[in-house]
């Protein structure tokens, strides 16, 4: 690597440690160092205490690897195809226009400038993955083995976005389209079969006790596509899951040899890496002057440079109309890869679990048949919460892309109410897609169980209220854009929990209103979801005004 590219690593990290350094004189930035600090603590403080007041005996193996450990391959799997297919890879390859002024001024070759940027990236998930393993250290068998196998299996997944992103260029669109539809089918028949595997387990089981972890596991894990595509993560599950001995070691070497091949790969075909540094930063400048000009995702220009269409401006809360349309469309842009098969694979789950509970009335346990919806809904309630944070969507955008918002003549009530529909948007869908098969199932009426349904619309506009919410009130962002740098974990783990923070009085307020409704109606599932519904949006419209009043009286968001 160049000595300029490490020059620029070191004077970046001085930078961001400088910036930390003049957050922290301020009587806000120490109050928000000072809360970090606490979570931090808060956080590692029981794992550790439990570690070492009762230590593990020493043939124990703690019930996360005895569990979990055989499922990592899996998940290991789904991870990366996740990466594939939303092309993760191209935004952890881009630079910011600065940094690539300076590379490309200088004679350096592509080979060194993604040596730079794999620099910044370990340099910034290093830290990250040494805290998840103090977080998780009761979980593990050996903390060594956790650090090892946790850093070398996020760099193993990393690489295998930069090298697909590196390829390309070089594959035809109908060959990026085959490896896609290879990924999705292979999540598609480990779903198939694991769900055969487990709707013979539910048939033979009498009570729920029987129905345990292991064997729920083994369903799973047992399938010959599972193993099949967890085969190249195996060595980074082990040594996750490994004592302190010679596996250990083995392990840790064939993963770091399986690391360092796909990482010869990559550089072997680095050579157009500072074009797509460029087209990184091209399409974002487009977009930003799309913003800028009123023409947004779904305006196209033809060749005499007129708009073809435009976005339908709906004349109802002053204006609201342009933003959720706007809003809704990236929403699907971003997630429409998953969420298109999540509804396609919910609505034939639905279907064949229909047909089987008509046919077979008593293949799955009662209990678990009647409170599925219920079921359904908790799983939709945490996926839903990640894709909310994740997606990035209404307010917690990068701040220069919410400068159109300020030019249109539009209330900040209704910028704040436009702008979370995209995150409730998405996150209906996936409450659709995850509730459809659990309704098909249930035993319920078929309003308690549509009630449920309703219940996950408004928990999703709970969600994307309080997104909103959150980042307009403290200006911090769930997924830091630019350079990656050591502070970024820190700010995301913050933004997490201030997010969770404001869940607390709706969930709180709902669940008295569900009581409630079921005390004064009648207790019944449709009572308790209905009354729920009612009480997480009743508040939502003073949340609205707040957040679209912070939003108008920050100043700075269009500079952060």
């Amino acid at each position: 690597m160049s000595i300029a590219l490490l020059q620029l690593t070191w004077l970046l990290a001085k930078g961001s440690v400088r910036r930390v350094w003049r957050m922290c004189r301020t009587p806000a930035g120490l109050i928000s160092m000072v809360l970090v600090l606490g979570c931090f603590v808060a956080g590692v403080a029981p794992s550790l205490a439990v570690y070492f007041l009762k230590p593990p005996e020493p043939d124990a193996v703690p019930g996360f690897a005895k569990h979990v450990g055989p499922l990592l391959p899996l998940l290991l799997f789904v991870t990366t195809a996740v990466l594939i297919v939303c092309e993760g890879g191209k935004s952890m390859l881009e630079l910011r226009p600065a940094e690539l002024q300076f590379v490309l001024a200088g004679p350096f070759t592509s080979a060194q400038i993604l040596t730079y940027r794999l620099l910044t990236v370990a340099i910034s998930l290093l830290p990250l993955c040494v805290l998840l393993t103090f977080f998780m250290r009761v979980y593990f068998v050996s903390w060594l083995g956790g650090v090892i196998g946790i850093t070398f299996a996020v760099g193993f997944i990393i690489m295998l976005g930069f090298q697909y992103t590196l390829l390309q260029p070089r594959l035809s669109p109908r060959q990026i389209s085959l490896i896609r539809l290879g990924l999705l089918a292979a999540l598609l028949s480990v779903v198939v079969e694991a769900s055969y595997r487990l709707a013979n387990v539910f048939s033979a089981a009498t009570s729920l006790s029987e129905l345990g972890a292991e064997s729920i596991v083994a369903c799973i894990t047992k399938s010959n596509t599972a193993i099949i595509v967890g085969f190249p993560f195996v060595p980074f599950a082990k040594t996750i899951s490994a004592p302190a001995d010679v596996s250990l070691a083995t392990n840790a070497a064939l993963s770091l040899a399986i690391l360092g091949l796909i990482t010869a790969c990559c550089y072997r075909t680095s050579a157009g890496f500072a074009e797509l540094a460029v087209e990184g930063v091209a399409r974002r400048i487009k977009k930003l002057e799309r913003l800028r000009d009123g023409n947004t995702y779904q305006s196209q220009r033809g060749r005499s440079g007129s708009v073809r269409y435009g976005i339908p401006t709906f004349p109802f809360l002053s204006g609201i109309g342009p933003i959720v349309w706007l809003e809704i469309t990236i929403a699907l842009r971003r997630n429409g890869r998953f969420l298109i098969p999540c509804l396609l694979l919910g609505a034939i789950a639905a279907l064949v679990g229909g047909i089987t509970v008509r046919s077979r009335p008593d293949w799955m346990n009662s209990t678990v048949q009647y409170y599925a919806p219920s079921i359904a809904f908790a799983i939709a309630s945490y996926v839903g919460g990640l894709i909310a944070i994740a997606s990035a969507l209404g307010l917690a955008k990068p701040p220069r892309t919410l400068d159109w918002y300020r030019t249109l003549p539009v209330g900040p009530t209704a910028i704040a109410i436009g702008a979370m529909s995209g995150t409730a948007a998405a996150v209906s869908c996936l409450f659709v897609a995850i509730q459809l098969p659990a309704i098909a199932i249930s035993t319920q009426p078929l309003s308690d169980s549509l009630s449920t349904l309703v219940l996950g619309v408004a928990f999703a506009i709970l969600l994307g209220t309080m997104i909103n919410f959150v980042t307009a009130v403290s200006g911090l962002r769930a997924t830091p854009t630019g350079t990656p740098d050591i502070l970024q974990g820190a700010r995301s783990l913050f933004y997490m929990l201030l997010f969770a923070i404001s869940l607390i009085p709706p969930i709180l307020f709902a669940l008295a209103s569900a009581a409630f409704a079921g005390v004064l109606f009648e207790i019944r599932p449709m009572s308790f979801a209905l009354g729920g519904s009612i009480g997480l949006l009743v508040g939502l419209p003073a949340i609205w005004w707040y957040t679209g009043q912070r939003f108008r009286d920050r100043e700075s968001i269009g500079t952060e």
